[in-house]
């Protein structure tokens, strides 16, 4: 009896360790399937995120600028258009306001008014041989002198009049060379690259796009190492805007693809990401289990004597480490998250201060501006006062003394303008120009500010310090957006600066 007993045993054992090491095998080959399955689906739903949300950025900026561009000429009013010297002025204040690159307006003769230029743009700009009455807005591309390409968002006008000729349309001109910088990645770190192409494969920008050159055709490129009929349907997605993946080897090195079309552009948006960094990334976690999941194994074989109770312990350690890998990993994404946020943070804080004079920059002015006409436009009572500030004499002070002389002067008015305004925000919104929001304490107090501030430019002016002359206009109950009051402040800047030239300063 005790012989059968130990050969049943012995028996037993066999079988369970033949059953273990097939266990092993099973789990270790389903392990090396599940990580390429993993990869696959990583690699295709981090490419959709990273194409779609850039896309989605894309579409976002064209749909803020023709918004930007009708409340723009909704507030046009009859002084605006009375000569081409008022309609520049107007132009340029849409271009500080909305922080805009280029804003311009087009009459029936294509004849193109700028803030700085009248020239005829039929030659330049394919949208003016268009029916514009006939369309809604038009996404056009411009290829400027030296190569460089410009997008052209273009909204059409009616029952407007400029020196008796009706006015068919106002565009905003963007570089997409500034566009494409702005949403690229770190290519020696991250092995990402993005690009904006063409439907026929022609790249929109001086950019490389990961092994394709910046010069190249993608399409041409991709039909040389991709078979033909997987190049077809490439090329059929990108004539057709249809969004898709693909897989690209350069030298040996297999890239995946994803290309998006970017709404009523006729672009299409591209990453490219190499297939080795996620295999790196997920298979290095694969073997880590694989090897850790084989160990487990051959402890579980040398300690069969033990039997059931052995496995069952064997089992709970095992719940116990998943249970902990569980929480590392819970902690390991808190923790990204948490690094991101911080990130974010630290990113939006800089495009918010001005680098040279420490006050706020246009972008901050231009998102004010953006909170101040929302709450207008819910029917707030919203109190608040705009101050429009030009400095005097920069431009003598840098050509006399240099520029470095002309940075400190323009702190100084800042300083200047933050020590008067303690209690608002102080932004500069161009070369020479300054602007502050008054609410609160000091939109109450904003009449004795304005003459302490006014005494103390006087009193520079005597000294040879900074000299700012400046306008201020309390937003009315009939105003409608914040251009309103600033038209005022600034009206009332270019009397103060007349006053300040009369007076010598």
């Amino acid at each position: 009896m005790k012989r059968s007993i130990q050969l049943t045993a012995v028996i037993g054992a066999l079988l369970l360790a033949i059953l273990l090491a097939g266990l092993a095998l099973w789990v270790t080959g389903g392990a090396a399937v599940s990580t390429e399955q993993a990869v696959d689906r990583l690699s295709d739903f981090y490419l959709q995120e990273l194409a779609g949300r850039r896309s989605q950025v894309v579409s976002s900026m064209i749909d803020t600028n023709i918004e930007q561009m009708q409340r723009a000429m909704n507030a046009v009013t009859e002084d605006d258009l009375a000569s081409e010297a008022s309609l520049r002025s107007f132009i340029g204040k849409i271009e500080t306001l909305y922080d805009l690159d280029l804003f311009a307006v087009v009459d029936e003769a294509d004849v193109v008014y700028c803030r700085y230029a009248t020239y005829m743009g039929g030659s330049r700009y394919d949208f003016l041989s268009m029916d514009l009455s006939r369309s809604g807005p038009v996404i056009s591309t411009v290829h400027q002198y030296g190569g460089t390409k410009k997008i052209c968002i273009v909204i059409p006008l009616s029952g407007l009049t400029f020196m008796d000729r009706e006015l068919k349309a106002c565009f905003v001109q963007t570089d997409i060379e500034e566009l494409a910088e702005m949403l690229a990645f770190d290519n020696d770190q991250n092995e990402t690259w993005f690009g904006m192409y063409y439907r026929n494969g022609e790249n929109l920008t001086h950019l490389d796009f990961g092994p394709v050159g910046k010069g190249q055709n993608l399409l041409e490129i991709a039909k040389e190492v991709i078979p033909e009929d997987e190049w077809t349907v490439l090329n059929e997605n990108f004539r057709n805007g249809m969004q898709g993946f693909i897989e690209i080897s350069f030298d040996a090195d297999k890239h995946i693809m994803y290309y998006t079309p970017i709404r009523d552009t006729g672009w299409m948006m591209t990453v490219l990401i190499s297939e080795r960094l996620i295999q790196d990334q997920v298979r290095g976690i694969s073997d880590e289990l694989i090897r850790r999941t084989t160990i487990q194994f051959i402890i579980s074989g040398l300690a069969l004597t033990l039997y059931f109770l052995a496995l069952l312990l064997e089992s709970r350690r095992e719940s116990r480490i998943l249970l902990e890998k569980e929480k590392e990993h819970s902690k390991a994404s808190r923790e990204r998250a948490r690094r991101s946020e911080s990130e974010l943070g630290v990113m939006k804080g800089i495009a918010n201060k001005d680098p040279l004079t420490g006050v706020q920059s246009k972008y901050a002015y231009t998102e004010k501006v953006k909170e101040l006409d929302q709450m207008i436009l819910s029917g707030d009572d919203v109190s608040f006062a705009v101050v429009i500030g030009d400095l005097n004499g920069l431009k003598r002070i840098n050509d006399t003394f240099g520029h470095a002389a002309g940075d400190e002067y323009l702190k100084e008015a800042a300083a200047v303008l933050c020590e008067i305004y303690e209690h608002s925000p102080v932004y500069r919104v161009g070369g020479d120009e300054f602007a502050a929001v008054l609410q609160g304490v000091d939109y109450r107090n904003r009449s004795v500010l304005l003459e302490r501030l006014n005494t103390q430019i006087e009193e520079n002016a005597r000294n040879g310090r900074a000299v700012i002359a400046t306008g201020m206009a309390e937003r009315l109950p009939e105003d409608q957006n914040v251009l309103a009051v600033f038209d005022r402040a600034d009206r009332l800047m270019y009397e103060r600066k007349q006053e300040l030239k009369a007076s010598h300063v």
